[in-house]
């Protein structure tokens, strides 16, 4: 695997967990909400589902569970790869962390730096080929 995809996969992983966060959100919103009862002469339908709040709560409670099991696999995946970017030279490590754990642009990445950006390039495509040769030598655990 490349430093790329693992960056990739890592991104991935903050979408998936931000997206259930959202959806267990919404499922907590529909738990709480209050219905008026409904009076009408109109007969019930015997299928109907007699607790709809609970059903919600209850989905809701799955998908942060699945949420806790994403996030200690996010937390993983991060730790194993900081770890790889400790071995690389300062600059390197301070553009690696920049653009992929902070989510700085190029433009804060080069003025924090006092380079150019066209420097940055050049300096990140390097540290990326490095990465990738640890990355080869290291079997990471979370792959």
């Amino acid at each position: 695997m490349k430093a790329k995809d693992f960056f990739i996969m890592i991104k991935q992983l903050e979408n998936q967990i931000e997206s259930k966060q959202y959806m267990a959100q919404t499922y907590r919103t529909l738990a709480e909400g209050v219905r008026s009862p409904v009076y009408s002469d109109m007969p019930n339908s015997p299928n109907r589902q007699l607790e709809p709040m609970a059903a919600a709560l209850m989905k809701a409670v799955e998908i942060e569970e699945e949420i806790k099991s994403l996030e200690y696999e996010l937390t993983q995946k991060k730790a194993d790869v900081i770890d790889l970017i400790s071995k690389l030279e300062k600059d390197h490590q301070i553009v690696l962390i920049k653009r992929y754990f902070e989510k700085k642009s190029w433009g804060e990445i080069a003025a924090s730096m006092y380079y150019t950006e066209r420097w940055i390039y050049k300096m990140h495509g390097t540290a990326l080929k490095k990465l990738d040769e640890l990355f080869s030598r290291v079997q990471l655990s979370s792959c």
